[in-house]
């Protein structure tokens, strides 16, 4: 109901919600897949095999219109993460060079960088509610929604 009165796309979120706990992440929501070992997993699966937490990563992959996301959380403290995101093409899984990825917290931009060789790391990312906007040119492809706790 929340994404129908902001008139957004469900299609351009990618949401994840993310706990960490003492010496583990932990996925509390997520639209998009898991990557375990060689396996993409949907979270409903990964519930099922009641697997919740992870010791250092968490690896999640996603697509926008022609975009595939690959998303890496890593715990880096004890109230800190790092976020490594790799942009390819969908069709050709080639590295794409000309996305603007920008960390907001609050409206407030945090880091922006251009993806070179499609690649975008956001470093030492506190606990806190983040958006991470992709953009080519003034075009927005997508929207990635962190709440990390």
């Amino acid at each position: 109901k929340a994404k129908d009165l902001m008139m957004i796309d469900s299609s351009d979120i990618f949401e994840i919600i993310l706990a960490i706990k003492e010496k583990t992440l932990q996925i509390i929501k997520s639209t998009a897949d898991i990557i375990m070992d060689n396996e993409i997993i949907p979270l409903p699966v990964l519930r099922s095999r009641q697997i919740s937490e992870f010791p250092e990563e968490i690896k999640l992959i996603k697509e926008f219109a022609d975009t595939k996301i690959s998303l890496c959380i890593q715990r880096r403290d004890t109230d800190k993460v790092r976020i490594d995101l790799e942009l390819v093409d969908k069709i050709n899984l080639m590295p794409l060079n000309d996305l603007r990825l920008t960390l907001l917290k609050d409206t407030q931009e945090i880091e922006s960088y251009i993806s070179t060789s499609g690649k975008v790391l956001f470093d030492n990312v506190g606990f806190g509610r983040y958006v991470v906007e992709i953009l080519r040119g003034d075009v927005k492809l997508g929207v990635i929604n962190l709440e990390i706790k």
